[in-house]
């Protein structure tokens, strides 16, 4: 049986929910299409709150804001710390997702909880977690599936200590020394915050200057804060080689100089989720890094169907 909506929106990001959010409010039929138990997307689940919430937990445990005035540093038992900011970082991801959860219900858009993917006739089909599908088909349908972190070839993402700035949230234990490989918005935040938990911190980059799309003062500020910090901050590093041996996790730089961490972070940019969509089944074009292609009113190369920008 075929459900017809008039808008349909796979993904519950913001971009998603606001977009959905919209199309109620003008009495449009519209339901949600989401992979995840919780609706919010990776901002909640993954990226962006959570990443908030360590830096800002971690800075109020430490009492990092107060060192400069009174010259007081707390210290933690490790363990104690990696604890708090787990239960506080479930707390808040739980927060967030509940709010998501009263504002569709709040405009009468329909969660529907299964991967979804295109087919001809600008139809969703919904497989649902008991193996069951659902066909939806609507006048428009938005792609809001967001991104995810961009693996490089070459870099062992296998190995248990090699995390993206997704897998990063979940570590489950103290550490005394990273490599944060990238020096963007987001391999600077992680890199600050385990500069302020105490740990030993390397942050490689093979740009010139810290977060490029800034002014250069602003980059060369930063920099130079980092390093009252207690960073290592190596720009014009080349490309990082990760590789594990009999000793543990090595990275070596293209200068010869080798670093042996705990932990390897590699935060190199998003790709897009647009894989299991079905976009070859529609005629929707994708860059080499996955991301749908659009014009600038956010149609896509199918008729009909529009994608969310990253």
């Amino acid at each position: 049986m075929v459900e017809h909506f008039d808008f349909v929106v796979i993904g519950s990001g913001p971009a998603g929910e606001k977009a959905a959010a919209l199309a109620a409010y003008f009495d449009k039929r519209v339901p949600i299409v989401e992979r995840q138990p919780i609706p919010g997307g990776s901002p909640i689940t993954n990226a962006g709150i959570p990443t908030k919430t360590l830096r800002e937990t971690a800075l109020y445990l430490t009492g990092f804001r107060r060192r400069d005035v009174y010259g007081v540093h707390l210290e933690l038992k490790p363990d104690l710390t990696v604890e708090m900011l787990r239960c506080r970082t479930a707390e808040v991801i739980k927060a967030m997702s509940d709010t998501v959860k009263a504002n569709l219900d709040r405009h009468g858009i329909d969660l529907i909880c299964g991967q979804g993917r295109l087919a001809p006739g600008r139809r969703v089909i919904v497989k649902t977690a008991d193996g069951s599908e659902r066909m939806l088909q609507a006048e428009r349908i938005l792609i809001a599936t967001g991104s995810r972190p961009y693996h490089p070839p070459g870099i062992p993402f296998d190995d248990p200590d090699v995390y993206d700035s997704e897998e990063i949230v979940k570590v489950d234990r103290p550490v005394r020394s990273t490599v944060v490989i990238g020096a963007g918005a987001v391999g600077c935040e992680y890199a600050s915050i385990f500069t302020t938990l105490g740990a030993e911190v390397y942050l490689v980059d093979g740009a010139e200057r810290l977060l490029p799309f800034l002014d250069s003062e602003m980059s060369n500020l930063l920099a130079e804060l980092f390093r009252q910090m207690g960073m290592h901050v190596l720009l014009n590093a080349g490309r990082a080689h990760v590789e594990r041996d009999s000793e543990g996790l090595r990275v070596d730089l293209p200068s010869g100089r080798t670093l042996r961490p705990e932990q390897v972070l590699v935060a190199a940019g998003r790709a897009g989720n647009s894989e299991g969509l079905g976009l070859e089944e529609t005629g929707i074009q994708v860059d080499p890094r996955n991301r749908i292609l659009v014009d600038d009113q956010y149609r896509t190369t199918a008729e009909g169907i529009y994608a969310a920008g990253d």
